[in-house]
């Protein structure tokens, strides 16, 4: 899971379409924290989602294996 402050940023970034500079003021950092902070929780979200697609796609492997069975 990411952290509160990294689903925040992430969240403001990418889904309300806010500057780095509105993040800064509402998270209480610097513009260019604001920026690093999403870059590290975007590559933990892609991380995070790798992991599941990889799970899902490893299930239904089993899956077809297992009705051949």
């Amino acid at each position: 899971r990411l952290a509160p402050q990294a689903r925040a940023v992430v969240f403001m970034r990418e889904i309300e379409g806010r500057s780095y500079a509105e993040i800064a003021e509402v998270v209480g950092c610097r513009e260019a924290t604001a920026r690093a902070s999403a870059a590290r929780a975007r590559r933990a979200l892609r991380a995070l989602l790798s992991e599941e697609v990889r799970d899902a796609t490893a299930d239904r492997a089993y899956e077809r294996l297992a009705d051949r069975g």
